[in-house]
């Protein structure tokens, strides 16, 4: 805060100046100084004093000088230009088609949907392309089919299908014919070994299940205790089995891996690239030819082979294993519900049920024992002949396969097939135009609007230039009423100061003054020139589901109801912050406050305000009055424009103490909208500021004795004048 120094009740700004202008005899011009300065305030004056009694309503009085609070509030700048609404969407549809029209599906102002038909003409000839249309394909298609006769899609498709039925057949019983000349694997017996564990374990839960019948209830939870616990060793043994069989798996995979690298490389084998597990069918043909031809290459790929067939065993352990497993998982679920279960007392059928079970266990785990002594003496020579001839026999089935399947794709001349396909595709392609055609006799929404327009009826020709239309812009129009937007012409001086995303506010006469929030979305940057005047495009969209009713000025002070229903709105978010602040700044008590006030300076009463869904809407067409909020200045000192004083360079406020002297305060000013003025330095909030008597007046009415409040007021709404008015933008 700047020095003051005392001058009676008022303390002015210590500043420097030269003191010999008002010395005798010092300085030539302290004469006529004096004089120009006593008939500036003299003129000022009566200026003043004509303009307050040519302008001021009859009977009403000046307003006599205020003191009010600064408080911490928000300062709007905005610009003002005009807007017409427009639907966000808006659509102009025609017959592409000549006829008459045979249905019209929509009345004016009908809501439809996209893809909804509005209307459709009475089109036989285009009914009879698209048959003709039709035809022409089918017999197009037919003549392809003859020059494919033996060769078609299907003929092809089944003697695709035969050759891989003889090929996995093929592979799986040469498979099965080297397994059984191999012998029994580990993998397999421990695999039937896995099967005997489970058969116990199966045999053992049902003959606790079918003690626990014979027992009472304590008894029956110990048997179902003993059959868990035996349970879960049979699921330890399963998972015991698993792991040893993952672990001979990987033994496994890493023995055929390293033959496959002791047999690379080989152009003719895939492994010899990325090694692969287990080795691919036409990869293992690969190898026993190798085999065979004793070449010295013959011994490792022997190795491949067996290391292959040993991995593939170990694998089906490893998944029989992993089943096992889940076998015993399944037991030990059972095992716990019998544990859960034998508290209660067994019925009849419950104990004839478990003696089947106990039979049904035994017998498989006879049956268990028996696979695994098989698996153990391995095949008989007779089986392992059947299997050598099962082998053979799939050979000589892979090879006819083979030839049916290369004299089906033998089929026609490939030059003829191939025109005639072409043939086929145009006869597509008319008939594809023909349905659009077909299409052109109809109007079809392409999204969900309102009928704004309707120029056909039944009965009448349309489309294609016809009489009924050569003065109708179109048959029918679609627009969206609910969703708009508002087209703006912003000047050349305001277009750098808007910006996509800025809000503000339109004003709709026609509609009682309802103010509804804006959003900036789009700006041009094409200049457009009328009578001289540069303007730019814009583009608004208008939030409809927010309306603000503001009565004209003079209508008296905002009630407490009136000022909650702006707190209260505002702070549901169906006010924008900038809106209410626009709104309070025409006078009423603050947005926020509930309570009634005194209008600022520079009002002549408040709003009347409604906030929700409002009961009437823009409608496209309609001219609005448009206010861009450019600049905000939030949580700032507020102070009345017409406290802002100025004298030379210097700006002050007159604030009163709480001993009620007076004292003239430097202040730093920013943002003004012409009735309230943002103070960044040398006041604190809650300082009673003196607004002039003057000052009081000029804002009152919204005009001084110069535009802006006050003499040579500065740009509109602002002031910034010597005399009274309040600081400019």
């Amino acid at each position: 805060m700047s020095e003051t120094i005392a001058t009676g009740e008022a303390r002015l700004p210590a500043t420097e100046f030269d003191e010999s202008w008002f010395e005798q005899g010092t300085n030539p011009w302290r004469g006529r100084g004096i004089a120009a300065a006593v008939a500036v305030i003299v003129v000022a004056a009566a200026s003043l004093a004509a303009w307050n009694w040519l302008f001021r309503d009859d009977g009403e009085a000046a307003i006599a000088e205020q003191i009010v609070a600064a408080t911490l509030g928000t300062v709007t700048d905005s610009i003002e230009t005009s807007g017409t609404v427009a639907s966000q969407s808006e659509t102009s549809l025609s017959f592409g088609a000549s006829g008459k029209v045979e249905s019209v599906n929509v009345t004016l102002g009908q809501q439809v949907k996209a893809g909804d038909v509005l209307a459709s003409l009475d089109a036989p000839d285009l009914e009879d392309a698209v048959r003709r249309a039709e035809i022409s394909l089918i017999s197009a298609q037919l003549q392809l089919n003859d020059l494919l006769e033996g060769a078609d899609t299907a003929a092809l498709a089944s003697a695709d299908e035969g050759y891989q039925r003889a090929l996995a057949t093929y592979e799986t019983t040469v498979q099965d014919s080297e397994d059984l000349r191999d012998g029994p694997t580990s993998a397999d017996i421990a695999a039937a070994q896995q099967k005997v564990v489970d058969a116990d374990a199966a045999l053992a839960k049902a003959q606790a299940a079918r003690q626990a019948l014979d027992t009472q209830a304590e008894d029956a939870v110990d048997a179902a205790e003993v059959a868990l616990e035996k349970a879960e060793t049979a699921l330890d043994r399963a998972d015991q089995a698993d792991d040893d069989a993952a672990d001979a798996l990987a033994v496994a995979e890493a023995q055929l891996e390293g033959a496959e690298a002791a047999y690379c490389p080989d152009p003719e084998v895939s492994f010899c690239g990325p090694s692969s597990t287990p080795v691919s069918a036409p990869d293992q043909a690969t190898l026993r030819t190798a085999v065979s031809s004793a070449g010295p290459k013959a011994a490792l790929a022997s190795d491949v082979l067996d290391a292959n067939t040993t991995h593939q065993q170990r694998l089906t352990a490893k998944s029989a294993a992993a089943d096992a497993v889940d076998a015993a998982e399944d037991a030990l679920d059972d095992a716990e519900q019998a544990v859960n279960d034998a508290g209660e007392g067994p019925t009849a059928a419950e104990i004839k049920s478990a003696d089947a079970a106990v039979s049904a266990a035994r017998l498989g785990l006879a049956q268990a024992n028996d696979d695994l002594a098989d698996v153990k003496d391995g095949a008989s020579p007779e089986e392992i002949r059947a299997a050598e001839l099962d082998a053979a026999s799939a050979s000589a089935s892979l090879l006819s396969a083979e030839a049916n399947r290369d004299e089906a794709y033998a089929g026609a001349d490939a030059d003829d097939v191939t025109n005639q396909r072409n043939q086929v595709e145009l006869a597509q392609m008319s008939l594809e135009e023909a349905l659009r055609g077909m299409e052109d006799a109809q109007l079809i929404a392409p999204f969900d609007g309102t009928v704004a327009e309707l120029n056909i009826k039944a009965g009448h020709d349309a489309g294609g230039g016809s009489a009924a239309t050569a003065e109708t812009a179109a048959d029918i129009v679609l627009n969206t009423p609910d969703a708009l937007r508002i087209d703006l012409a912003i000047s050349e001086e305001d277009l750098a100061s808007v910006e996509v995303g800025q809000t503000g506010t339109a004003t709709f006469d026609q509609l009682d003054g309802a103010v509804y929030p804006i959003t900036i979305e789009e700006i041009g940057s094409s200049p457009t020139t009328t009578q001289g005047v540069v303007t730019y495009e814009a583009v608004g969209s208008i939030d409809l589901t927010a309306q603000v009713i503001v009565a004209p000025r003079g209508t008296g002070a905002l009630t407490g109801d009136r000022a909650s229903a702006i707190a209260t709105a505002q702070a549901s978010g169906g006010l924008p912050d900038d809106v209410a602040t626009a709104i309070a700044g025409r006078g009423g008590s603050a947005p926020g406050t509930g309570a009634p006030s005194s209008p600022p300076s520079g009002t002549a009463g408040g709003p009347v305000v409604a906030t929700g869904e409002p009961s009437a809407r823009p409608a496209p067409g309609m001219s609005a009055t448009v206010a861009i909020t450019v600049e905000v200045a939030a949580d700032v000192i507020v102070v009345p424009a017409g406290a802002v004083q100025q004298e030379g360079p210097q700006q002050f406020v007159e604030v009163v103490g709480d001993d009620g002297v007076r004292e003239r305060v430097a202040v730093q000013t920013g943002l003004s909208d012409g009735t309230r003025t943002a103070i960044l330095s040398g006041l604190e909030e809650g300082r009673q500021v003196v607004v002039p008597a003057a000052a009081a007046t000029a804002n009152t009415t919204g005009t001084g004795a110069f535009p802006g409040g006050g003499f040579q007021g500065g740009s509109a709404g602002g002031g910034g004048g010597t005399f009274f008015g309040g600081p400019g933008d």
